[in-house]
């Protein structure tokens, strides 16, 4: 039998900086994409748009995939800011990475509430659902 090793609070906000600069990274690429293909949807013509289903399903699969994940180490990192006796400069850091992912999660969720309304309107919803299945999903997470 294994035993956990259990970590003090210094050791697990260390380990879950990284983390969030990566997930913080990932995040605004992702919304950055989203407001690419948001932007794409509202310049475009039909034969355009047809384009567009297959990259916006794909993002919002991304989207719909990371969200809880990324909410999950979000939440972790709360709770070291909020219990945790941690180092002013390290309760800092967290405090600060925190926000920023914060913000990049509720961007694209935004994003992609829009881009679904906008594929709704534009009755190509249901062409991006049957994509994100063909991927190989039981059914589109959207």
């Amino acid at each position: 039998m294994s035993e956990v090793a259990e970590l003090s609070a210094t050791e697990l906000a260390t380990r879950l900086l990284p983390l969030l600069k990566e997930y913080t990274e990932k995040m605004r690429d992702l919304a950055e994409r989203l407001s690419s293909v948001n932007q794409r949807f509202v310049l475009s013509y039909s034969k355009e748009q047809a384009t567009l289903v297959s990259e916006a399903s794909r993002l919002l699969c991304l989207r719909f995939t990371v969200d809880q994940p990324v909410r999950d180490l979000a939440q972790e990192a709360s709770g070291l800011i909020e219990h945790a006796a941690l180092e002013f400069q390290l309760r800092a850091e967290l405090k600060l990475r925190l926000s920023e992912i914060e913000e990049h999660i509720r961007f694209a969720k935004s994003l992609s509430d829009l881009i679904i309304t906008q594929m709704s309107g534009l009755r190509i919803l249901e062409a991006a659902r049957q994509v994100a299945v063909l991927s190989g999903r039981y059914k589109a997470p959207f």
